[in-house]
């Protein structure tokens, strides 16, 4: 909303190259509750003062306004440095389409965007790069299908590691117990019978249908910890009142582990927490006298020798 009022300064010859040069507006589907909601914003915008009367008047409607909200919630990438927190509204890089698996990277310096490639990348090769936050990137399909859909106005993320098995969702197999049982999409598989079993172990080869999975323990667990990751590493403590949180984490990767399995990017959540709370605490610390000056002989007078002392 901001940066709409922001732009009542603008001419309308302005507003229209700004246009231009983004390019058409994101689709945002029917019964989306944020179509509704940018609908209902446009409207009040437009008839604020600010915008009916300023000098980009002729330009403003609802429906422009309404586009406007649209773009900036989609491609607006934030700036801020020191002096604050800055959206800023690219012609390049509102081009350049979505992948959960991109081949580019995204970084700001001094209010530039710089794209790196993570991987080589051909002519004629389409340029992808990710619009999710770096915390929801490393989730599984599923979850990064309803951040898009709910967030972005992407009902359905069509790259090539949407389409693939979910590595992100690796879990353990109910027969060999290992960690490598993973679920492809439904036209991937073949059961021979009829059944669905999109969940396939590389180890022992079997398939698996939803009802053999622990999926409800998953959906579980994914809120729990992920309210956890949000929190930060101090979040039992904080929840508690008091107490060791690392003794909770430790029982929460015990159990993701035989629940899920170690390669499960939940069980991967909670290592990230166990080792961001151990570091936060050693470095709260400080230097250990024990560390820095280790125990030994006194110092012998100038001409002596003496024999180290062994330290365990």
């Amino acid at each position: 909303l901001l940066v709409v009022v922001a732009l009542q300064h603008w001419t309308a010859a302005a507003l229209q190259e700004l246009e231009e040069a983004l390019g058409p507006p994101p689709t945002v589907p029917l019964g989306h509750p944020l179509r509704q909601l940018f609908s209902r914003c446009a409207e009040a915008l437009v008839a604020l003062p600010e915008i009916g009367h300023g000098v980009g008047a002729s330009w403003w409607t609802a429906q422009r306004c309404y586009e406007m909200l649209v773009r900036v919630r989609l491609t607006a990438r934030e700036i801020g440095d020191l002096s604050g927190r800055v959206l800023g509204l690219f012609s390049a890089s509102s081009k350049v389409l979505h992948s959960c698996h991109p081949n580019l990277v995204c970084t700001v310096s001094r209010r530039t965007l710089v794209f790196r490639a993570v991987r080589p990348i051909a002519a004629g090769d389409l340029l992808t790069m990710s619009y999710l936050p770096d915390t929801e990137l490393w989730k599984s399909t599923p979850c990064r299908q309803e951040y898009l859909r709910r967030c972005l106005f992407i009902e359905q993320c069509q790259c090539a590691r949407c389409l693939q098995p979910d590595l992100a969702r690796a879990m353990r197999c109910p027969m060999c117990c290992g960690d490598k049982v993973l679920r492809h999409p439904i036209e991937m598989v073949n059961s021979g019978d009829g059944a669905p079993r999109p969940w396939l172990c590389s180890d022992c080869g079997r398939g698996f249908a939803d009802s053999d999975m622990p999926l409800q323990a998953e959906a579980l667990m994914s809120e729990y910890i992920c309210a956890l990751f949000d929190e930060g590493p101090d979040a039992g403590v904080a929840r508690r009142g008091g107490g060791p949180a690392g003794d909770e984490l430790h029982s929460l990767l015990y159990h993701c582990c035989g629940t899920l399995g170690k390669a499960h990017y939940l069980t991967v959540n909670v290592l990230y927490l166990l080792l961001a709370q151990y570091w936060q605490g050693h470095s709260s610390r400080g230097p250990s006298p024990a560390r820095d000056h280790p125990p030994g002989p006194a110092p012998s007078a100038e001409g002596s020798s003496s024999s180290p002392t062994p330290v365990s």
